[in-house]
């Protein structure tokens, strides 16, 4: 069993996948975590508590703006996950669940701080309220035949407090805009020189499921009503070098609604339709 704490600023903590958590996000705060293996079975738990926003009265040089007025208050979110592991053959094949709940502390606030919260609107389409999401990760990773690497992934969610949200939105109608669903499959794994991988995945997001602030930048633009599919590969250049492929296309998923968020070209509420091709190159040192 071994017990591990970290504050400041961090790679993600949790498990989770792109539909919930940009990879490019590095949260600060502060997160402990607890892993314990009985034989097989492996059990884990993590508690995070990120900084989502400062209040802009802690800084003594900034303008005094509305935004930026005495009696706000910072903007926190919590997470608690519990997971499990089940190893089945060595430690290449397992099956992983890992659900989590993200809850806001302060989200109730009318100042738009930082654009965060305040109630979603058609102009401001990215806030916080209303937003108490459970997510559910699971996996399945085995070795074909071949002796290639394969793994098989799913992620679901659900906001708890969508119909409110919606209701405020000024969509009470839209009461089953509440889930988010991702599923995948992945061949082969690129670790060491010459190796490659694949990867297809079909995700679709409700209009109030998810934080658009924190969803993938790069596949549906960081929207929320986008459903669609995503193409991917990685090749191994080297021991610290890849080169990854990506290809997106989305549309939203209900037409009635705006695809709210905003991502690589603005806050467009008029966005139905997405396409994204995406080549890079990483090198890890």
């Amino acid at each position: 069993a071994e017990w591990t704490f970290t504050a400041g600023r961090m790679a993600n903590p949790l498990v989770t996948t792109s539909m919930v958590w940009d990879g490019d996000i590095n949260p600060e705060g502060m997160a402990e975590q607890y892993r314990t293996r009985q034989g097989n079975n492996e059990f884990f738990v993590t508690l995070a508590q990120f900084m989502y926003g400062t209040s802009g009265n802690q800084d003594p040089f900034a303008a005094i703006t509305p935004a930026n007025i005495a009696g706000t208050e910072d903007l926190y979110l919590t997470a608690w996950q519990a997971g499990y592991k089940r190893y089945i053959n060595g430690a290449t094949t397992f099956f992983q669940i890992s659900p989590v709940v993200y809850a806001y502390l302060g989200a109730d606030q009318r100042a738009n701080i930082a654009g965060f919260n305040g109630v979603m609107t058609a102009t401001a389409p990215a806030p916080i309220n209303n937003l108490f999401v459970l997510e559910v990760p699971i996996e399945y990773n085995w070795v074909a035949a071949n002796g290639v690497p394969l793994r098989a992934f799913a992620d679901i969610a659900i906001n708890m407090d969508a119909d409110q949200r919606a209701r405020k939105f000024g969509r009470a109608d839209l009461d089953g805009e509440n889930m988010a669903s991702h599923f995948g499959f992945q061949y082969g794994k690129a670790t060491l020189p010459g190796e490659w991988d694949a990867r297809v995945i079909y995700q679709s997001v409700g209009a109030f499921a998810l934080d658009a602030n924190l969803v993938d930048s790069d596949l549906f633009d960081s929207r929320t009503n986008m459903q669609g599919f995503i193409l991917g590969g990685n090749y191994a250049l080297g021991t610290a070098t890849q080169l990854s492929v990506t290809y997106a296309a989305g549309e939203r998923k209900d037409d009635s609604v705006i695809a709210s968020g905003a991502g690589d070209i603005g806050s467009n509420n008029l966005l139905n339709k997405y396409w994204l091709l995406q080549v890079d190159v990483s090198v890890k040192f």
